[in-house]
């Protein structure tokens, strides 16, 4: 009896042993596992039978289609409500034609216009100022006379003056190089004029190039005086002032850093490039762009056969 209760006892403690217990929750749980998979499958095969519900395409001719039909129609009444609306601004035109004309009729009638004012007569230039002069006056007629004479006179002139320009350009045409280089160093034509002498740090001022054409200007023409006269502070002499004073604009937020590009100048006066001689002549009139312009559109003489 002793070991009877030894062995229940020492079965309590270890647990249950292995039994018929365990192989049924294990068969409980497949059971779960099938009943998931029907339901994943019956969901599977309801979507493939609403996604199989498709409608069968069916062509509808054009003359059935109800876009092109509404289409059609708001084309038709948009065209019809344009015709009324031109319609009617025709009919108001006319309406205020007839309202026009029928005002002046009536004020014409009541003696209202006067001769000569706006809408009196059916000339253009009804109303307008009067721009013919008074042919009995003889100040007028005197006055007529000169500015007639005037006009006259500077198309004679500008037609004389064009002749002349021409002869003297064929004139020119005919010279050889030699003549025409003769006739324009007797006329200085090519001689350096004479440089103005400029004070330190004097300002420049351009004479600018408007209205400047020689036709219209004489010797003693305002236009042909020098620009290049010192006025105002340019009249002193600034090499005096200090250096730091030798400066355009001084003291205000302008003024420059430098008095002028002279005495910036870097270059090497000593330098053999720098000075004149033979080898230096030679080679710059081998440059292009130095030379003679004329000489360069001339036609070179064919050489002569041996």
């Amino acid at each position: 009896g002793m070991e009877v209760e030894e062995e229940e006892e020492w079965g309590r403690r270890s647990g249950p042993a292995p039994g018929p217990g365990r192989g049924e929750g294990s068969g409980g749980e497949a059971e779960e596992e099938e009943e998931e998979s029907e339901y994943e499958t019956d969901t599977d095969e309801s979507e493939e039978e609403e996604e199989g519900q498709l409608l069968k395409p069916v062509f509808v001719p054009r003359t059935k289609r109800g876009t092109v039909a509404e289409r059609e129609m708001q084309e038709k009444r948009e065209a019809s409500r344009q015709l009324i609306h031109e319609a009617a601004l025709e009919q108001r035109k006319i309406e205020t034609r007839n309202m026009v004309a029928e005002q002046v009729r009536r004020e014409d009638d009541e003696g209202m216009l006067e001769p000569g004012s706006i809408g009196g007569g059916n000339d253009s230039d009804a109303g307008m100022p009067s721009d013919t002069d008074d042919a009995d006056d003889p100040v007028v007629f005197a006055s007529w006379r000169l500015r007639e004479i005037q006009r006259v006179k500077r198309d004679v002139d500008a037609r004389r003056a064009f002749d002349l320009d021409k002869a003297e350009t064929e004139r020119r045409r005919n010279l050889t190089d030699a003549e025409r280089a003769a006739e324009d160093a007797a006329l200085g034509k090519n001689a350096e004029k004479d440089k103005e002498k400029w004070r330190f740090m004097q300002k420049y001022y351009h004479k600018g190039a408007f209205y400047m054409d020689d036709e219209t200007m004489d010797k003693n023409d305002v236009r042909k005086r020098s620009y290049g006269e010192a006025t105002l502070e340019d009249k002193f002499d600034k090499q005096a002032l200090p250096k730091v004073l030798q400066v355009k604009k001084f003291g205000f937020a302008g003024r420059t850093k430098y008095t002028h590009l002279a005495d910036q100048d870097t270059t090497d006066w000593n330098n053999p490039w720098m000075q004149k001689s033979n080898l230096r002549e030679k080679y710059d009139s081998k440059l292009s762009g130095v030379g003679d312009i004329d000489r360069a559109g001339r036609k070179r003489a064919p050489a002569k056969k041996r």
